[in-house]
């Protein structure tokens, strides 16, 4: 792996100077110049090294949210878990959330509750008999 960083000195008259650069392909961004002795170097380490542990820790927060709505989308994208979740609704809230959903989930919904749950009893009965095939809306007179 490629350095990130680099140091350069410098001498002026009887002194030391160091220059710390951030490293990228080719290039070279002085991002602090004029160190002058040890102990503000092993500072800038220090701050350098929580700032960095940080970006990685927002990071690894980005990436476990990304995971978390990955997952979430595909839960909501599967009609058995949807059915499932509408099952365990009262009736009306149970409309309300179907006719909620946009159309291309509402029809794969309606065709899987239609070939595999159980049409003469509890949600499966009242989805039934409420189901408008025309706009995939379930209306309850």
């Amino acid at each position: 792996m490629d350095e990130f960083f680099e140091i350069k000195a410098t001498q002026k008259d009887s002194n030391l100077f160091l220059k710390l650069y951030f490293c990228k392909n080719d290039q070279k961004i002085c991002i602090v110049d004029n160190i002058s002795d040890i102990k503000t170097l092993n500072t800038l380490r220090e701050k350098i090294k929580k700032s960095i542990d940080n970006a990685f820790l927002r990071g690894e927060k980005f990436f476990l949210e990304f995971e978390k709505n990955k997952q979430e989308t595909s839960e909501q994208d599967d009609p058995s878990k949807i059915w499932k979740k509408m099952a365990a609704m009262e009736d009306d809230e149970m409309i309300s959330y179907f006719n909620s959903l946009p159309e291309e989930m509402r029809k794969k919904v309606s065709s899987y509750v239609f070939s595999t749950v159980n049409m003469f009893k509890g949600k499966g009965l009242i989805f039934a008999t409420c189901f408008n095939q025309q706009n995939s809306l379930i209306e309850k007179d």
